[in-house]
């Protein structure tokens, strides 16, 4: 009786450590069947957004060549198209000349008009003087320090300032206290370039641009941004109006003998294009800026003859942007016309 007892004890043992190993085996086999899911769901995501990325970029690139079409004006609706199964193409177009050019309103007889925008973005007067004394400094060709201004001793790194114009935007944030316009203004890349021939291009430029280089007041600012596209307010539409530059300035209540009239246009001739492809969550961002072929180079100052809606030009920058476009807004939304 009793080793039939010990058989019996011995037989469930047996049976219940293979129990064991079954439940153990089964574990197994789903913990690897959920990482292989997740894994192939992984790369399935992977592959798709890889997929919507390139067609995003196509569709960008598309779209600049409809821009440099000659027969397609800035404003026509092939340019922003909604192409189905979440696929879109907008390409905007306007001049350089709407940005405030850096490099051409730090000249001295200049200097006090950027004091003047600075000023109205925000900043002290003490604080916009520094900083524009500073900036100066940077890009003059000797190491002479301007009253308020900063040379090599005022900085902690080597090898600045460059002394030679700004080439880049990330530039600019190198100067002494370039942070307090930062503060003042989160989105300055949008109104600053460094690029187009550097006068203001009145019939593209925003409105505190505007007050703040001319010196009109906002009234005066917001009648003009009603007024400037036509009764529509659409720029590029059939009532769109060509008005002069003197005829612009009366609207602003700038006087024509006023010496910042000759540092303003309202034909911008440095031709700026962003081409946006969007295909499901991604975009891809071509951005350019060209010059008129045999015109200025984006350099000099004075009048120009307003670019041609498509045609040839010299390239004088251009960039690519690729992500999502929740990435893309919060990474530089300022500067994104979605």
């Amino acid at each position: 009786m009793k080793i039939r007892d010990a058989q019996n004890l011995d037989a469930r043992a047996t049976v219940g450590s293979a129990l064991l190993v079954v439940m153990w085996c089964i574990a197994v086999m789903v913990t690897v069947l959920i990482l292989a899911t997740s894994t192939v769901e992984q790369e399935m995501n992977s592959v798709s957004g890889r997929i919507a990325r390139d067609r995003a970029r196509q569709l960008a690139l598309a779209g600049l060549a409809l821009a440099n079409n000659p027969a397609v004006k800035p404003g026509d609706p092939i340019l922003n198209q909604d192409l189905g199964n979440a696929e879109r193409i907008q390409v905007h177009i306007t001049s350089e000349e709407a940005r405030l050019n850096l490099n051409f309103w730090l000249a001295d007889e200049r200097q006090a008009s950027l004091v003047q925008l600075f000023r109205t973005w925000g900043m002290e007067r003490r604080d916009a003087e520094r900083l524009v004394y500073a900036m100066a400094d940077w890009i003059d060709g000797d190491v002479l320090k301007r009253a308020q201004g900063a040379e090599v001793r005022d900085y902690p790194v080597k090898n600045r300032p460059y002394n030679r114009p700004f080439t880049t935007l990330d530039e600019v944030r190198l100067v002494r206290d370039f942070v307090l316009l930062e503060t003042v203004r989160p989105d300055w890349r949008s109104r600053i370039s460094v690029r187009g021939q550097g006068t203001l291009d009145l019939m593209a430029a925003p409105a505190d641009l505007i007050i703040g280089l001319t010196g009109c007041s906002p009234e005066s600012a917001a009648l003009w941004l009603r007024n400037r596209w036509g009764r529509d307010g659409i720029r590029y539409s059939d009532d769109d109006v060509e008005p002069s530059l003197e005829q612009a300035l009366a609207q602003l209540g700038v006087a024509a003998n006023n010496g910042v009239g000759q540092w303003l246009t309202v034909q911008g001739p440095t031709r700026r294009i962003q081409s946006i492809g969007m295909a499901g969550d991604y975009a891809h961002i071509v951005s350019l800026v060209m010059a008129q072929r045999g015109g200025n180079d984006g350099e000099g100052g004075g009048g120009g003859i307003a670019v041609p809606p498509g045609g040839g030009g010299s390239l004088l920058w251009k960039e690519e942007r690729s992500g999502t476009i929740e990435g893309l807004l919060r990474s530089g939304g300022n500067d994104i016309q979605f």
